[in-house]
């Protein structure tokens, strides 16, 4: 009988086709790695800015609620200084629009004491004849990104301003004001802070529009969308009315190679204290 020839190594055909395989099979894992962590990435960023969303309206709408209040009792007054509401058109970064709220404090069972249910945007406590001045606006933070700040006059001292940032990654805000024309306490129309149909001391609602961004680099390609604050009702074919630039974000069309997520986070407000 002849003997069998025991296999003593692979050919080198043999070892190319294993080593083609091993290299298919490591760039596929390599492949669905970097998609889970890819998708991982931007789950955690639309979390993170719904949250951050959520948190600068339900400030702003609790601002807005509060715009106008006096406490029983109050000898408080509203005036240029202290308005109720003003809103200035285009004067953030991005066009964006800035407002200021104001509303005074609430007593406890001794006089000049704030009974701490009412505060300003940082945390400080107003007592009753004590005004809240709060204005809001979009400028760019510590870190260089676009972040909603807060400067507030102090209850206790107005002679003191306190500046605070408080949410990263808001690119954009803008306010429509709610002019109720026929006294019925209800917004017949809403009009840019800048329209000179507007009549303020009518407004009985805000629109509030704000435009957050991720904080990494999430997409896969360029966008050159147009961001509408307000739809095409108020700015038809994405073009902004003339005395509201700011309604559209990006209303050129740019290509914007930042590879950021962006969404439009849209409340209204009713000014409570202007319809009760």
């Amino acid at each position: 009988m002849r003997a069998r020839r025991r296999q003593s190594g692979l050919s080198l055909i043999e070892l190319m086709i294993a080593m083609t395989l091993g290299m298919i099979l490591a760039l596929a894992i390599g492949q669905i790695f970097l998609s889970s962590r890819f998708t991982s990435t931007s789950t955690n960023e639309n979390a993170r800015m719904q949250e951050n969303a959520r948190f600068a309206l339900g400030l702003l709408e609790r601002e807005l609620r509060m715009a106008g209040y006096l406490g029983n009792g109050s000898t408080g007054t509203f005036s240029g200084t202290v308005p109720v509401i003003a809103v200035t058109d285009g004067t953030g970064l991005n066009s964006s629009d800035e407002i200021k709220v104001s509303f005074y404090g609430s007593d406890s069972t001794t006089v000049g004491t704030a009974d701490n249910t009412i505060f300003n945007c940082i945390g400080e406590a107003a007592a009753l004849n004590q005004a809240v001045v709060d204005r809001f606006y979009i400028a760019t933070g510590s870190n260089g990104e676009p972040s909603l700040f807060c400067d507030s006059v102090q209850p206790a001292n107005n002679a003191v301003t306190t500046t605070t940032e408080l949410i990263n990654g808001v690119e954009s805000m803008q306010f429509l004001l709610g002019e109720d024309t026929n006294s019925d306490t209800a917004a017949d129309r809403y009009l840019g802070p800048a329209d000179p149909a507007l009549n303020i001391s009518n407004a009985v609602g805000v629109k509030i529009s704000l435009l957050l961004r991720s904080s990494a680099n999430v997409t896969e390609a360029s966008d050159n969308r147009k961001f509408n604050h307000f739809g095409q009702g108020y700015a038809p074919a994405d073009v902004p009315p003339g005395t509201d630039p700011g309604s559209v974000f990006n209303s050129a069309g740019a290509t914007l190679t930042d590879n950021r997520m962006r969404r439009l986070f849209q409340s209204t407000v009713a000014l409570r204290n202007r319809t009760n």
